[in-house]
C-alpha cells in the first residue's frame, strides 16, 4: 500500500481508538470517586433491627436494594414498619445529614407524624435523641451531630398506604485529634474546624465536614477543590442521577461522538478523493 494512501486511510481510525481509551480512562477514574458513592446504600429494611460496624460515609434509604445501585433518589417506603438501625464506629463521631424527608404528613399541625425517622445518640432508642420525630425535610434539622461513637436510626411507619417517597440520609464519621499538635492521622482531612475525615471524602460533591471545608474551592483552602462555578450546580444534578443513568448517558455521548466523528472521516475522505481526481 502506498504511503499517500495509508496516511489517508489512519485518521478515520485513530479518532475513534483515542475516544474509546478516553472513555475507559474517565470511566476508571470515576470508579475511585463519585460512582462509589451513587452504590455506598445502607438500606433499613434489610438491616431492621441490627447493629453494624459503619464506614466512612455512606447514604441509608428505606430499601437500598430497589434505589441505591439504579439510582440516588427514593421510591417510597413499606407501611406498617417499625424498624431501627444502629451504626457505630469506635474511636469516631457521626455527622448526619437529611438529604430528602418525604413520609406521610399528620393531619394537623398539633399532630403528631404518622410516619416518622427519628436519630438517638448511641447505641438504641433509649439514647439521647439527637432529633426529633420527622416525617417533612422542611422541619427537620438539616443536620445533627453525635457525642458518643454510635448513632441509633428509627424509622416507623402506620397501616396506611402513602405515595410519599421515604427518607434519605448521609452519615460521615469523623474524629477529633488528641494529639498535642491537634493534626490527622497519616493522611486522613482535616477540616477547617480541626475534626479529621478520610481523605477519600474531599471534593466528591457531598459535604462531610459540618463546617463544608472539604468541598471548599477558595484559594489556599485544604481541600482545594476545582472551581467549577456555575456548572457545579448542573454537575451535581447529573451525579445525582445515579450510576446506571449515568453510565447510560456516558455510553451514549461517546456513541455519538463516535457516530460524528465516522461521518466527518467519511465525509473528508470523500472530499479529498473528489480533490485527488480534479487535480488529475
Amino acid at each position: 500500500m502506498a504511503m499517500d494512501e495509508r496516511a489517508r486511510m489512519e485518521p478515520k481510525h485513530r479518532p475513534t481508538f483515542l475516544l474509546v481509551v478516553l472513555f475507559v480512562c474517565l470511566f476508571s477514574s470515576s470508579q475511585a470517586g463519585f460512582l462509589d458513592s451513587l452504590t455506598n446504600y445502607i438500606s433499613i429494611k434489610n438491616m431492621c433491627n441490627k447493629t453494624i460496624d459503619a464506614s466512612d460515609s455512606q447514604y441509608i434509604t428505606w430499601d437500598a436494594s430497589a434505589e441505591g445501585v439504579a439510582t440516588s433518589y427514593i421510591y417510597g417506603y413499606d407501611d406498617n414498619v417499625y424498624c431501627t438501625l444502629t451504626l457505630r464506629y469506635p474511636g469516631r463521631l457521626f455527622y448526619v445529614q437529611y438529604i430528602q424527608v418525604d413520609m406521610e404528613k399528620p393531619s394537623s399541625p398539633d399532630k403528631d407524624c404518622p410516619d416518622y425517622v427519628r436519630l438517638y445518640d448511641g447505641n438504641s432508642t433509649l439514647a439521647t435523641p439527637l432529633s426529633s420525630a420527622v416525617c417533612d425535610y422542611n422541619t427537620a434539622d438539616v443536620s445533627v451531630i453525635s457525642r458518643t461513637n454510635a448513632v441509633t436510626i428509627e424509622f416507623s411507619s402506620d397501616n396506611k398506604t402513602t405515595s410519599n417517597k421515604g427518607v434519605q440520609l448521609l452519615y460521615s464519621t469523623f474524629y477529633r485529634p488528641t494529639n498535642d499538635n491537634k493534626t490527622c492521622s497519616g493522611t486522613d482531612f482535616q477540616c477547617d474546624s480541626g475534626d479529621c475525615i478520610s481523605a477519600n471524602l474531599i471534593c466528591d460533591f457531598q459535604v462531610h465536614c459540618a463546617d463544608r471545608s472539604d468541598e471548599s474551592s477558595k484559594k489556599g483552602s485544604a481541600s482545594s477543590c476545582i472551581e467549577l462555578g456555575v456548572f457545579e450546580d448542573f454537575l451535581k444534578t447529573f451525579l445525582s442521577l445515579g450510576l446506571a443513568a449515568v453510565i447510560g448517558i456516558i455510553v451514549a455521548v461517546v456513541v455519538v461522538l463516535i457516530i460524528i466523528i465516522i461521518v466527518c472521516c467519511i465525509c473528508c475522505c470523500k472530499l479529498c478523493k473528489k480533490s485527488d481526481n480534479t487535480a488529475v
